[in-house]
């Protein structure tokens, strides 16, 4: 991790879910949403979900060796229930506009890279005043008729910005975002407070490991 200790960033890529906001209740009442409408049954649901793979990623974890049909129907459901929702259960942590605002301050740019659809992305970023903050905001569906995974959306923010790899970041909660960023080769920074657990974070071996308390390690 002390590679990245003394490198001047100047893009910050950032992962949404679990990285600046809490999201886990709507998306599962969306899931809880669709399920009821489709008429099925998923026991081992709270076992199983977690916040951070694909929409296609959940439903293979969900429901293994469905049919291409039914896996079809089920994104389709989900996608209605969750992007029309106002989304009252998804709230920013609360050091989140502090952080993002002291890199804005210090002149770095900065992107939301997140495996959800630009409608909700946009939605929450307006929601929390955040609009202005960044630069760039890369979703699954910004090339139409494709959905792109993590490690290509990192890949659409290098091109677009101007700024040699080693000093771009991604920050994220789960060993997918470490995973992205080491596709591009890129430094990798993880949270210690979203969704993925310290022992999965310790093994995917980021470059950083950020605390609510020590994410000014970013500014340096």
């Amino acid at each position: 991790m002390n590679r990245a200790a003394s490198i001047r960033f100047g893009l910050v890529l950032f992962d949404l879910d679990g990285t600046l906001c809490r999201s886990e209740e709507d998306i599962i009442l969306a899931w809880q949403e669709t399920l009821d409408t489709l008429g099925l049954s998923c026991p081992r649901f709270r076992s199983l979900f977690r916040v951070g793979p694909s929409l296609q990623e959940m439903t293979d974890i969900l429901f293994p060796g469905i049919s291409r049909e039914r896996k079809e129907e089920i994104i389709r459901e989900f996608k209605f229930r969750y992007d029309n929702s106002p989304f009252p259960g998804t709230v920013p942590y609360e050091w989140a506009d502090a952080m993002l605002a002291a890199l804005k301050h210090a002149g770095r740019k900065l992107a939301v890279v997140t495996n959800k659809r630009q409608g909700p992305t946009r939605f929450l970023l307006k929601k929390f005043g955040w609009e202005t903050q960044f630069d760039g905001s890369f979703s699954p569906d910004i090339l139409p008729g494709k959905t792109l995974t993590k490690p290509e959306l990192v890949s659409c923010a290098l091109k677009q910005f101007d700024i040699a790899p080693e000093h771009i970041i991604m920050v994220g909660d789960t060993p997918g975002d470490i995973a992205a960023a080491r596709k591009n080769r890129i430094p990798a920074a993880a949270v210690t407070w979203g969704y993925g657990s310290q022992e999965e974070l310790k093994q995917a071996r980021p470059d950083l490991l950020l605390t609510p308390a020590t994410w000014r390690k970013l500014l340096q």
